[in-house]
């Protein structure tokens, strides 16, 4: 009888993933030296909280991931900012006829 025997990789993984537990893992977008670590509070009722976590999970996406995309999305369609651009100032080009966001083009 040759019982093929498992290949060393496969019977680590086994072992690794015995002991750990399956989540998902946020994308904040964030870079080194610009972490998304600032928090607010948010109070919702448990079916709007279940209601949210689950939107999310059908998504594949972390709960806060999700919130943070929709209000992105809202900001870029609402905008709050001077002609529209939420850019910061550094990125605007000055010219003598107009200020230009280097980013998005918009001008002002």
């Amino acid at each position: 009888m040759n019982k093929e025997l498992p290949d060393n990789l496969s019977v680590a993984m086994d072992a690794v993933m015995k002991n750990e537990s399956l989540t998902i893992k946020s994308n904040t977008k964030s870079q080194p030296g610009n972490p998304a670590a600032k928090q607010f509070l948010l109070r919702l009722t448990p079916e709007e909280h279940n209601i949210w976590k689950v939107s999310a999970e059908l998504r594949g996406v972390a709960l806060a991931e999700m919130v943070r995309d929709s209000v992105r999305e809202y900001l870029i369609n609402h905008p709050v900012s001077e002609g529209g651009c939420l850019h910061p100032e550094e990125q605007r080009r000055v010219y003598p006829w107009a200020e230009i966001c280097g980013v998005c083009k918009k001008r002002f």
